[in-house]
């Protein structure tokens, strides 16, 4: 800048050493602060977006769990439905008066097949820990 110019010239000029040292010594120090001061607000804004990574990122496994309970309820009503199914085999094999069943028997035998698996696609917690960003979430 033109007036910061004009100094420095007029203390060189005027052959006052120790005055220019101590302004230029000022210009470093002002230049300084301005540095710390733009890291200091680059630093609390990657902070911000940090939080907002981690409360995204818990929403999102939040929402991965309530679905995995869901499906995992339905599949365990569904296999509970089948045990009851397999249980009622079991009595018409191990009863001899009830021989006269064994079509249901024969029916049953054909659904020994049915029954439902949890099967957990890729979540968002794998997905954190191969990407390298688990450290995006904190420990409590």
């Amino acid at each position: 800048m033109k007036i910061f110019r004009k100094i420095r010239q007029k203390l060189l000029t005027e052959k006052k050493f120790s005055k220019y040292l101590i302004y230029a010594i000022g210009e470093i120090v002002l230049v300084v602060i301005g540095i710390l001061i733009a890291v200091s607000i680059n630093n609390w804004k990657q902070s911000i977006d940090l939080k907002k990574t981690e409360k995204n990122l818990y929403g999102d496994i939040l929402q991965e769990l309530r679905t995995d309970l869901s499906e995992i309820k339905g599949n365990r009503d569904y296999n509970d439905k089948y045990l009851l199914r397999y249980g009622h085999a079991s009595e018409i094999i191990i009863n001899d008066t009830l021989r006269q069943s064994i079509d249901t028997l024969a029916i049953i035998a054909t659904e020994l097949t049915n029954f439902s698996d949890f099967k957990n696609e890729e979540s968002s917690y794998n997905q954190l820990a191969t990407s390298g960003k688990l450290e995006l979430i904190r420990k409590f």
